[in-house]
């Protein structure tokens, strides 16, 4: 923790005091370029490893943004006291001794990743030097911190916690630098213009570091190269929006799977979910997962199938289509919440024959099995003894069930509002703009799942302090994330709606 702590104090006082902007009004002039526009990596070497640029103009769009949603908030005005309790006790008034101190945006970049990641710089265009000079000296007047070292490099002040750190910095000037580097520029581009924070990281700086932490026998066996996809980069951004904040990321690979689809399940699965996961052809990862495995695997997996009566290939196959896995409220006198897993299938036949064969392993495990009907559909229950617990299982007109609710699954035949239709749902993925196709999606209805938990937390889930969570919960109406895919680069995109 003590390290952590130690890498990022060289930014962490400026990002964390520029957090206080919203509720201290005014903003602070741009020498650089436009909010978030990452005109640090201009005097950092190409060679660096890690970037992450963070917009602390605290009058950008960004901020502005930042500060309408803070106010759907009623804590607001206590974290902000908080905030300003915590700057006195340092002695520190923030219109004074920070605001000054705050640039356009701070820039940290890892130069390597060695010495445990403390090789770390910092630069940006304080509005007034001496005032960032100040709050530097102040940190080294108190002998727990971690001293930090500054040094002009251009028109940027760098800050690190060596001089080393500063003079490798310094020494780079004459070579190239980040922001004309190819893959830095490949990585960015499809980032927001304008974002809180921007992050960028080098594949093969990320796999370098992963090899030399494995053991010398690990690296040998090969295994690495299979299991780690050959980065290029990785890059991520976050940022505020009228209605909610939203979350970019990246990663390039020559070795990147996943094949985009249109989910059907969405139109099968009943309106009112509080979570629901999408997936297609996890069986393709699965197997490719397998593949890396020797022949011990192979032998193993022989005795396994032959004690299943079951082959790999038949288990797979379940897995080669599209699937969920949705949760519900807890309705109809049960004690949890409904969860369902859904896997369209192309042979029912097959489908209820593998269930069944695994099914005929439960009693072993101290369960009983038993045929039930399930919207008109023949169906088991698989009941666990002492636990008063049951699973359900089934294929309804294409598609495979299980879930412990029994009403859930008879919801898959009903009539009714689907998924696709939710309000929640939809206002979600709008917000996110995620396209029809994607290669899988996460989606989650904060608000009635925090209802669910606090209704199954019950009557402990009382007093001023549960209000007050409940009440800053509030705000936080649904979120959606979805995968995609553009050639070797493949796209994390997600949205937190705020109302």
């Amino acid at each position: 923790m003590r390290q952590m702590r130690m890498r990022l104090a060289v930014a962490a006082p400026l990002a964390a005091l520029a957090l206080l902007a919203a509720g201290c009004g005014g903003s602070t002039s741009s020498k650089g370029g436009a909010s978030g526009s990452a005109a640090g990596a201009t005097v950092i070497p190409a060679s660096a490893v890690a970037y992450v640029s963070i917009d602390s103009d605290l009058g950008s769009d960004q901020w502005k943004k930042v500060d309408a949603l803070s106010k759907k908030f009623p804590g607001r005005a206590k974290a902000l006291a908080d905030l300003r309790k915590e700057l006195v006790k340092q002695n520190l008034d923030f219109q004074k001794d920070v605001k000054p101190a705050l640039g356009p945006e701070i820039d940290v970049a890892w130069l390597d990743f060695a010495d445990n990641g403390q090789n770390v710089v910092a630069v940006t265009q304080p509005k007034d030097d001496a005032k960032l000079a100040a709050l530097v000296k102040q940190n080294n007047s108190d002998s727990s911190n971690q001293k930090l070292y500054t040094e002009k490099v251009g028109d940027w002040t760098a800050v690190a916690g060596s001089q080393a750190r500063l003079d490798r910095l310094k020494s780079a000037q004459n070579g190239a630098k980040l922001a004309d580097d190819g893959t830095f520029k490949d990585a960015v581009a499809d980032l927001p213009g304008e974002a809180l924070v921007k992050v960028y990281v080098n594949g093969a700086s990320i796999r370098q570091a992963v090899q030399q932490g494995l053991a010398p026998t690990v690296r040998q066996s090969g295994l690495l190269g299979k299991a780690i996809p050959n980065l290029g980069w990785v890059s991520a951004s976050a940022s505020a929006a009228s209605n909610g904040v939203g979350f970019q990321a990246g990663a390039k690979s020559r070795s990147a799977t996943g094949k985009s689809f249109k989910s059907a399940l969405v139109d099968r699965l009943p309106a009112g979910a509080l979570a629901d996961l999408s997936f297609d052809d996890l069986a393709s990862n699965l197997r490719q997962v397998m593949n890396q495995f020797g022949s011990s695997f192979e032998a193993q997996k022989a005795q396994v199938e032959q004690a299943l009566g079951i082959s790999e290939g038949d288990l797979l196959k379940l897995l080669s289509n599209e699937g969920a896995l949705a949760v519900y409220p807890s309705s109809g006198g049960d004690r949890y919440p409904s969860v369902e897993l859904l896997l369209k299938v192309a042979d029912e036949a097959k489908a209820r024959q593998v269930l069944d064969r695994l099914s005929a392993l439960a009693p072993a495990a101290g369960a009983v099995v038993r045929p039930v009907t399930i919207g008109g559909v023949a169906a088991h229950e698989i009941a666990l003894k002492g636990a008063g617990i049951s699973v359900y299982y089934g294929v309804f007109k294409g598609v495979l069930g299980v879930s412990n609710s029994k009403s859930a699954l008879a919801g898959l035949g009903r009539s009714g509002k689907k998924l696709s239709a939710d309000p929640v749902f939809t206002d979600a993925r709008s917000a996110a703009k995620a396209p029809s196709s994607t290669t899988g999606f996460a989606y989650v209805n904060l608000n009635s799942a925090f209802a669910e938990i606090f209704k199954d937390i019950g009557a402990s889930a009382t007093g001023p302090d549960t209000a007050e969570v409940r009440a800053n919960l509030e705000p936080l109406q649904s979120f959606f994330a979805y995968g995609a895919r553009n050639g070797d680069v493949t796209h994390f995109n997600g949205f937190l709606v705020i109302k």
